[in-house]
C-alpha cells in the first residue's frame, strides 16, 4: 500500500488519541511534555519526516509535519478560519479543527444553537447564500439537513441536526479551499 495514503490516517488516529487525552485528562505540564514527545516519536517512525505536536491544555492540540498540519480546538476557531468570508450561526462553538495538506486547507466549526435544526439550517443557508455562495446540492431529510455550497474561492458543507442534549441543534461547517 502507498505510504502517502497512510499519512492522513495516522494523523487522524493520533489526533483522536490526543483529543481524548486533552479533553478527558487535565494533564500536568510534565506529563503533557512527555506525552507530546512519545507521540511525536511514534508518528515520526511512520511518517516521512519530523512531526511537531503541541498540546494546548484543555483548548486543543496541533500536529505539524512536512506534509501538512492538523489543529483541533474546543473554544476558539483556528486563527486563519475565513470568518470574514463564511458567515456563521450565532451559537456556542463546541469544536473546531484545521487540516492543511499542501496548498489545501480544510476547517471545521461545530456550533450548538438553541433553535430547531430545520430553522437553524435555513438561517445558516440563507446567510451563506447572501454572502455569495451558490448551493450545488441540498438535502433536507427532516432530522438532518445538508448543503454543499461554493463561492468566494471556498467550498462549504453545511449540516444541521437535532441535539437531544440541549433541545436545540448542532450546526456544522466544513470549509475547504478550492484549487483554481
Amino acid at each position: 500500500m502507498d505510504r502517502s495514503m497512510l499519512r492522513p490516517a495516522r494523523l487522524a488516529l493520533v489526533a483522536a488519541v490526543l483529543g481524548l487525552a486533552v479533553s478527558g485528562c487535565g494533564l500536568d505540564q510534565l506529563a503533557q511534555e512527555g506525552a507530546e514527545r512519545a507521540v511525536e516519536e511514534a508518528v515520526e517512525q511512520g511518517a516521512s519526516g519530523d512531526v511537531d505536536i503541541d498540546i494546548d491544555g484543555e483548548d486543543g492540540f496541533r500536529i505539524e509535519g512536512e506534509d501538512g498540519s492538523f489543529e483541533v480546538g474546543a473554544t476558539d476557531l483556528p486563527d486563519d478560519f475565513p470568518s470574514d468570508l463564511v458567515p456563521l450561526v450565532d451559537g456556542e462553538l463546541i469544536a473546531s479543527a484545521r487540516v492543511t495538506e499542501g496548498e489545501t486547507t480544510n476547517w471545521s466549526a461545530n456550533f450548538q444553537v438553541p433553535t430547531e435544526a430545520g430553522d437553524a439550517f435555513a438561517g445558516a443557508l440563507a446567510a451563506l447564500e447572501s454572502a455569495g455562495y451558490e448551493a450545488a446540492q441540498t438535502t433536507q431529510s427532516g432530522t438532518y439537513n445538508t448543503a454543499l455550497l461554493e463561492g468566494n474561492g471556498l467550498q462549504v458543507v453545511l449540516g444541521a441536526l437535532p441535539d437531544s442534549s440541549s433541545g436545540g441543534s448542532l450546526v456544522t461547517y466544513q470549509v475547504s479551499t478550492v484549487s483554481p
